[in-house]
């Protein structure tokens, strides 16, 4: 509040009071001689002390008011400009906090980094004592493998032994695990261009000759099912795939399996007309790589990994019946390739132990028997297709010395005729080629042979079965 014109204002006032005390009217004479006439409410009549004591205490009011505002205004200056000072400190001990509670932090971490550190070590030597547990147990596991093998083979030829004694003869067949020398014939050459026109890249991973002698081959370079007859040798139809295809069999209600590397799931394909159509698709929990034909109309199928493998008998809606044979629980295979059924038992292709095991589809008991032969004893490399023939003769694509015991002696890889007689031989010799898909027919086997130049090159040749 502006006191100075507080004060003017008290002062005219009192004036105009006194002066109203001294007329006998509302009638006042100024100096100038005019006559001002005051309103009623300006004519009342106040003691001249009274009006004055009056005044003065209002002042005094108001200035003491005015001295307690102008008090106050200072101490909260003050106040602030303490309350400023004291910031920098405030936020200078607020941050020592935090830095200290983050080194406290910072330290236990690093504690705990040395205690993952060294529980890391321990694991890792534990690791490694388990690895050669394992390797160890491994090599006992083969030998085992390798004695039950021959106990079965003794078993077998002291039953036939017993068999012949009981018919009064003295005949006693004495088989040989060595390869003969029976080379076959070469049929027909079919070249890359032929398989694929105007694109000469193609792996024929996998084929199956079908009972109207169809050629059904899985394309895996070109994602191709392609069908070809086997008696010109002319395409006939094909049909792009959705995922890439490892392996081909042929069904008993005449479908052509397919399982893929790529994919959780078998489809079905319909060959009878002239182009090859998907008959369904079956989903699968897990990825399968192998396909035969199981007991009715089940499917045996095949995982291969660098750590799991397993051997799965799948319904036609994807379901698992049971499983013959899972790595961690039997580690006698190791790195399953191809699989092919004959009467109750499906032969398996092991890349990994360079072997081929018979796998009962009732029980699940892995062997190394075909007849009067012990497969175990055939020195093998990465065994690969396995078919059969009308008269139980397996053939088998592979490398290892087993082929070097042909004619040229130098083979590196052949397709071995073994005969349930016990009776092995070196069916074709191969030198420059790999083999993949085999696939048989009344008087003639169909092999699928390729080469890296660039890309996959593939051709198919024929050879002529033995009577």
């Amino acid at each position: 509040m502006d006191i100075p014109l507080l004060l003017a204002a008290l002062l005219a006032t009192s004036v105009v009071f006194c002066a109203a005390q001294t007329q006998d009217s509302n009638r006042i004479e100024s100096e100038e001689g005019i006559d001002l006439v005051l309103p009623d409410y300006l004519t009342t009549t106040w003691p001249t002390d009274t009006g004055f004591a009056l005044i003065l205490e209002s002042l005094e009011r108001l200035e003491a008011e005015n001295t307690q505002m102008k008090r106050e205004l200072q101490e909260m200056r003050a106040e602030m400009t303490d309350r400023a000072a004291s910031c920098p400190r405030l936020c200078e001990d607020s941050i020592k906090a935090s830095e200290s509670r983050l080194r406290t932090q910072v330290n236990q971490l690093e504690d705990e980094v040395e205690n993952l550190r060294t529980q890391q070590t321990l694991l890792t030597q534990q690791a490694e004592i388990t690895l050669t547990v394992v390797d160890v147990v491994e090599e006992f596991q083969d030998e085992y493998i390798n004695i039950t093998d021959r106990l079965d083979l003794l078993e077998e030829r002291q039953s036939s032994l017993e068999a012949m004694t009981v018919r009064g003869t003295n005949h006693v067949f004495v088989s040989t695990q060595r390869p003969q020398n029976r080379p076959a014939k070469r049929l027909f050459t079919v070249s890359p261009s032929t398989i694929e026109p105007g694109h000469t890249y193609t792996l024929i991973r996998s084929l199956v000759v079908t009972n109207d002698e169809k050629i059904v081959m899985a394309d895996e370079f070109q994602r191709k099912m392609r069908v070809m007859t086997l008696e010109n040798r002319q395409l006939q139809g094909e049909i792009r795939m959705n995922s890439t295809q490892a392996s081909v069999a042929l069904l008993d209600d005449g479908l052509v399996a397919v399982a893929t590397n790529d994919g959780r799931q078998i489809a079905l394909v319909n060959v009878s007309g002239s182009d090859p159509q998907v008959a369904s698709v079956i989903p699968t929990l897990s990825q399968y790589q192998m396909v035969c034909q199981g007991e009715g109309d089940t499917l045996v199928v095949g995982a291969s990994g660098d750590r799991f493998n397993r051997l799965d008998v799948l319904s036609r809606d994807g379901q698992i019946v049971r499983t013959l044979v899972d790595s961690r629980n039997d580690s006698n295979l190791r790195r399953p390739f191809f699989l092919t059924r004959w009467r109750d038992d499906v032969y398996v292709s092991d890349w990994g132990r360079s072997r081929i095991y018979k796998v009962n589809l009732e029980t699940g008991r892995i062997n190394s028997t075909f007849g009067e032969l012990n497969l175990s004893d055939l020195d093998l490399n990465e065994p690969r297709a396995v078919t059969f023939d009308d008269d139980g003769n397996m053939y088998a694509a592979t490398g290892g010395r087993a082929c070097a015991e042909g004619v040229s002696r130098d083979a590196e890889w052949c397709i071995l005729q073994m005969r349930a007689n016990g009776s092995v031989s070196v069916f074709v010799e191969i030198f420059d080629k790999w083999p993949y898909g085999v696939g048989v027919a009344p008087g003639v086997l169909v092999l699928s042979l390729a080469e890296w130049s660039d890309g996959w090159k593939t051709e198919l040749r024929g050879y002529e079965l033995p009577v």
